[in-house]
């Protein structure tokens, strides 16, 4: 797999713009070319050390949980940076809560997309009969959304629903133990819901959308792995954790899957 880097480099400081002089750092292109996308965040989830989840956009930082659920600094998709390994040991759902008062005043659940970058453990985890969870958005039990593989083996589910209309996209699939990227996009003005992994899209178009509540995010179910904290861990890796308040196009969705 290829790798590309700039650097080392001086960074931008998240505050004011600013050139900070002490972070100094290998700042992998793809970063760059999702930052270039104009998400409304973007966890690389390629931290090493402490429980902050960098955000890249507007400093919407998140939190690891659970820390013997996961380690950090684990490898990553080839960009040169690494990844998290969430490896639910004993059922200690390690995950990451993205939920902030700021990402709830910018996502938009009628107009956007978001997506995540996946790697099982190893080949038993697709039989493993446990639903894992990847990136899960919610306001309530009629407006929410996630990724994630089924408790039927080999399957995996889009699940996007707005206004108590659900629009379930489920199939069996190729049972990779490699690094596959997953991206929702969804549009109430053009009435469809669209899956694609690795920048190919996957099952059908879904139409017929209700109406997207403008309730806020709810502060438990903003998760990267897991539902809320306590169900659903994924087991492997998880990179690039990302929302865009638009439906990306299909070539869009081919760049946020390639290196």
């Amino acid at each position: 797999m290829a790798v590309a880097l700039v650097g080392p480099r001086r960074t931008r400081s998240r505050i004011a713009g600013k050139i900070d002089p002490g972070n100094i750092a290998w700042i992998p292109k793809y970063n760059d070319k999702i930052l270039a996308l104009s998400p409304i965040a973007f966890w690389p989830l390629d931290d090493t050390s402490g429980t902050v989840a960098r955000e890249l956009v507007s400093s919407l930082d998140g939190v690891y949980l659970n820390p013997t659920g996961f380690t950090l600094g684990a490898d990553g998709i080839g960009d040169g940076a690494p990844s998290v390994l969430f490896n639910d040991a004993g059922e200690d759902n390690g995950n990451v809560s993205t939920y902030s008062s700021g990402l709830s005043s910018v996502f938009d659940g009628a107009e956007g997309s978001h997506g995540v970058w996946t790697k099982v453990l190893n080949a038993s985890i697709w039989t493993d009969g446990v639903f894992r969870y990847t990136i899960h958005n919610y306001v309530d039990g009629d407006n929410r959304m996630y990724l994630g593989k089924m408790t039927t083996s080999n399957q995996w589910r889009r699940y996007y629903e707005s206004g108590n209309v659900g629009k379930n996209q489920t199939a069996a699939v190729t049972t990779s133990v490699d690094w596959v990227h997953w991206l929702t996009t969804w549009s109430e003005a053009a009435d469809e819901v669209k899956t694609y992994r690795d920048g190919v899209q996957w099952g059908v178009t879904a139409t017929s959308l209700g109406v997207w509540s403008a309730g806020a995010l709810h502060a438990s179910f903003q998760r990267i792995s897991t539902t809320q904290g306590t169900v659903g861990e994924w087991k492997g890796w998880l990179a690039k954790g990302v929302i865009f308040d638009k439906p990306l196009s299909a070539a869009e969705a081919l760049i946020v899957a390639t290196i």
